[in-house]
């Protein structure tokens, strides 16, 4: 975090990559929607909580910054994962298939991808589908943790 940065509360709960599915565009558009910072995160298991782990296992992320229009997401990379969690190289292969961009050290060491408005909260989240499925080996009614938290910038009243 940046001086001037702080958090909001973390929000999290166990969900299905089948409610991913149909619920996280809406989800992020809401909270672009929603004057702010959003983080939102998907961890790919579901035991694990917080932001601030001690175990790195797979997870997306998504940034929406407070202009309203921008969501940043990224996937960890083996970079940011522990050893028994890493991808391989079929794995990452079929990231950049899917469209992810490969990790920019030091900006993110996480593939990512950059869009705006609704039809990019459409892309991204469709790719964030495609990502647990296709990538990570998962099942309709296998479970993850979503989560959620407002990071208040300078001059934000905390809720």
């Amino acid at each position: 975090m940046r001086p001037g940065e702080h958090d909001g509360p973390i929000h999290e709960r166990t969900a299905t990559v089948a409610e991913i599915r149909r619920g996280h565009a809406g989800v992020l558009a809401e909270f672009l929607d929603d004057p702010g910072r959003w983080l939102v995160w998907i961890t790919v298991d579901p035991a694990v909580q917080g932001t601030r782990t001690v175990r790195r296992m797979p997870h997306l992320w998504f940034v929406l910054l407070e202009d309203g229009e921008t969501v940043i997401a990224e996937c960890s990379s083996n970079q940011v994962l522990d050893d028994d969690a890493w991808l391989d190289a079929v794995q990452e292969d079929r990231l950049l298939e899917l469209g992810w961009r490969e990790p920019e050290p030091p900006w993110t060491m996480s593939f990512h991808l950059e869009r705006t408005g609704r039809d990019g909260i459409a892309i991204i989240a469709e790719l964030a589908a495609a990502t647990l499925d296709q990538v990570m080996g998962l099942e309709p009614s296998d479970q993850v943790r979503l989560g959620f938290q407002r990071r208040f910038l300078d001059g934000e009243p905390a809720l």
